[in-house]
């Protein structure tokens, strides 16, 4: 599937870009979803996108269980947030699960709630839009991995 990207300026200063993508419910999208989101935050030069990428493919994830359609992931970037929505075409809203320690899935809200700095869901006229802000290193902010020191 083709993905668009694009680029603007904003009043008030900073960039915001776009990247949207159609995926197939197939047992590899959550794969690719994955993998399109670490390509372009790298490719915009996002420090440290390990955040977004995980949300982006718990978001897909469900898309595939629950919805069973083809589901457009949407990467916005401003400043130092990525928003990140998955559109598919089942109109019923997220469910989050009670979790218990046997459970063997139904995380992965759960992990997008801890991750994100905001989430929630919209109806639109096919089905639904859910989506969530990840705080991201502003370009630039390297992240440093400091080693503990040697006793």
């Amino acid at each position: 599937m083709g993905a668009s990207v694009a680029s603007e300026k904003r009043r008030g200063g900073g960039d915001t870009r776009t990247a949207r993508r159609t995926f197939q419910p197939s047992p590899e999208a959550a794969s690719e979803a994955r993998h399109f989101t670490s390509e372009v935050l790298r490719a915009w030069g996002v420090a440290a996108p390990e955040d977004a990428v995980l949300v982006a493919a718990e978001l897909a994830t469900n898309a595939v269980r629950h919805a069973r359609s083809a589901f457009v992931l949407s990467l916005r970037w401003h400043d130092d947030r990525v928003r990140i929505a998955v559109r598919d075409r089942d109109p019923a809203g997220p469910r989050p699960l009670e979790q218990t320690s046997a459970a063997t899935g139904g995380r992965g809200l759960l992990i997008v709630r801890r991750l994100a700095t905001s989430w929630g869901w919209e109806a639109v006229p096919d089905g639904k839009s859910i989506w969530a802000t990840v705080q991201v290193p502003a370009r630039g902010y390297a992240v440093t991995c400091v080693p503990p020191a040697i006793a």
